[in-house]
């Protein structure tokens, strides 16, 4: 939104009225809000230029005013206060402190993915509105997967993808574009190393590749070629399935239709419509708990989704690959998290998962709630709850992994 002269001046104070428009704009509901017909109870808009946008937003309860009666629109507006404009646009309500207090929008929009490291909320300028707003198009709404892109009908329709070409300064940009790109599921990706990363060791690059991979990939193959690092993602049968779902498959064999068909039943027998999110993953974290036995005699399907949903039997791959799936299918974000974890003073390789409830992020491992291991020397058929919805903090005492900054922090 610019001036008569076409500046955008983004390096000005935004107006709480400018601050809103952005933000109506950025809804794609402009027209809607230029020709709106409401009341309001604030005295100071009535001949403001934006009183029409002013009078939608107070109607879509994207503001309740500066005070009960004024909006202030040529007031100063400040990181607090468009963060929670964009929070209440993504489904969020800070009524009664329900999903975040209004007093710290802070905590919910860096979990969400709306402020980032380069917003400077101190000195909070116009061109921080950008940075904002653009990185509300990737945010998902409350509830759901799917992002604000998305319901604007803006986002790439799902087909499949050969290549996608991303870059990396160091392990963080990494995890951003690489799982960014998996996202897509295409057949390859190209990582050009730059900046810090212009000399790595392309055995280092493939390492971290894998590493930051996760959630998609049970493994993948490399090749390296002009300063380039293509990657061959193989992807999980998790991933397959979730790609075929929605369309970035044409086509997928036997088991993993047998498997999405599975998944799909699962879910619909959890009954998981209007539940609050956190009763939705417990009930899907219960699910694998009770109807999987911990064990490898399945072989390579021990590793996979279809061992445990359709086997019954798996080890920790499968488990939060199966997790992963449910959470996918049922509209909660998820992701896997690949380290180590440590019992009886051995450590070994391990993966859980981190789920998004209410738009924070918690840690779940469902292998080590499993019911069949043995708890305190004695073999529990009752699902335990010790790794169900926790923090980085307290996972960290027997579970280690690398905290990429892009990874959720939980």
């Amino acid at each position: 939104m610019g001036d008569s002269n076409g500046n955008f001046n983004l390096q000005n104070v935004p107006k709480r009225a400018e601050a809103l428009v952005m933000l109506i704009r950025l809804l794609g509901k402009e027209k809607e809000a230029e020709n709106f017909a409401g009341s309001t109870p604030f005295t100071d808009i009535n001949t403001h230029w934006a009183r029409h946008y002013i009078t939608y937003a107070y109607a879509n309860k994207l503001t309740t005013g500066a005070t009960a009666s004024t909006f202030n629109p040529e007031g100063k507006a400040d990181a607090q206060m468009y963060l929670t404009f964009v929070l209440r646009a993504l489904g969020y309500s800070d009524a009664a402190n329900k999903d975040f207090p209004y007093s710290d929008p802070y905590t919910l929009a860096r979990s969400t993915g709306i402020l980032t490291n380069t917003v400077d909320t101190k000195n909070f300028l116009r061109a921080d509105v950008v940075l904002v707003s653009y990185a509300a198009l990737s945010a998902s709404l409350k509830g759901t997967r799917t992002t604000l892109l998305e319901k604007l009908g803006l986002a790439e329709e799902p087909h499949e993808i050969d290549l996608i070409k991303i870059t990396a300064s160091g392990p963080d940009e990494l995890y951003k574009n690489l799982n960014a790109a998996l996202e897509k599921f295409p057949q390859k990706i190209e990582i050009t190393p730059t900046g810090a990363w212009e000399s790595i060791d392309f055995k280092e690059l493939f390492d971290y590749s894998f590493d930051c991979a996760a959630t998609y990939c049970s493994s993948m193959k490399s090749r390296y070629n002009s300063n380039v690092l293509t990657i061959i993602p193989d992807y999980s049968d998790a991933s397959l399935a979730l790609a075929y779902k929605l369309g970035w498959r044409e086509s997928a064999d036997a088991n993993i239709t047998t498997l999405l068909s599975r998944a799909e039943d699962i879910i619909k027998s959890l009954k998981l419509d209007g539940l609050e999110q956190s009763e939705a993953v417990k009930a899907i974290h219960d699910y694998i708990a009770a109807n999987t036995r911990y064990n490898f005699t399945n072989g390579d399907s021990a590793y996979t989704a279809y061992g445990v949903l359709v086997e019954g039997s798996g080890v920790c791959d499968g488990y939060s690959y199966a997790f992963w799936l449910l959470c996918s299918l049922a509209g909660i974000n998820c992701v896997r998290v690949s380290g180590t974890a440590t019992a009886d003073g051995i450590s070994d390789l391990h993966a859980w998962n981190k789920v998004q409830v209410d738009g924070l992020w918690y840690n779940v491992d469902v292998t080590w709630d499993d019911p069949v291991f043995y708890y305190n020397g004695v073999l529990t058929d009752t699902i335990r709850y010790e790794y169900f919805l926790i923090s980085d903090a307290v996972i960290a005492a027997d579970h280690q992994w690398y905290q990429y900054e892009a990874m959720p922090a939980a």
